[in-house]
């Protein structure tokens, strides 16, 4: 009985040699692999990075994404910025469109836009969409935007793009 539990034993040890040698070697292609191609967790397709900021409410977004088209290279030492109540002004502007009414729909819509070297808003397209006239009605508040506080970069305003969420809550 004892010479079974010996051989079990003996061959548990070979086992975890053999499991252990193995690893090791695993462990070393993959530090040398990862030496030479180094692992990341972003895109790779020019290198640079961009940080995008949603706000809605008390609650802001944050995300990473490569060079957006036409804006190569550009980065913040301010960001841009509504001069006053952003939530505010969407609730005294906004026209609940009747057919979402009727429907019950309500929720967040994302806005993209760019803010001039002026603080002028262009380029305003829906990011993300809800109900067809929700979205009308969320470019249309932010076209009709005062002037933002542009983005700075050196002391110097820059155009910059920027995103924001209008809720719609009936």
């Amino acid at each position: 009985m004892q010479l079974s539990y010996i051989a079990i034993a003996i061959v548990y040890l070979i086992f975890l040699y053999c499991y252990t040698h193995f690893m090791k070697k695993c462990l070393l292609l993959f530090a040398t692999l990862s030496l030479i191609f180094p692992l990341s967790g972003y895109p790779q397709s020019s290198g640079k990075m961009h940080m995008k900021i949603t706000h809605s409410g008390n609650r802001t977004d944050t995300s990473y994404f490569s060079e957006p088209e036409g804006m190569s290279g550009t980065y913040f030492d301010e960001f841009p910025k509504f001069r006053g109540d952003m939530q505010q002004y969407f609730r005294s502007k906004m026209k609940y469109p009747e057919d979402a009414k009727k429907e019950g729909i309500h929720g967040n819509i994302e806005v993209s836009f760019v803010v001039d070297r002026q603080g002028k808003i262009s380029n305003v397209h829906v990011s993300k969409k809800l109900f067809p006239s929700l979205d009308t009605e969320a470019c249309r508040l932010v076209k009709a935007m005062p002037l933002w506080k542009p983005a700075m970069l050196k002391d110097k305003p820059i155009k910059a793009n920027w995103a924001v969420e209008v809720l719609f809550d009936i």
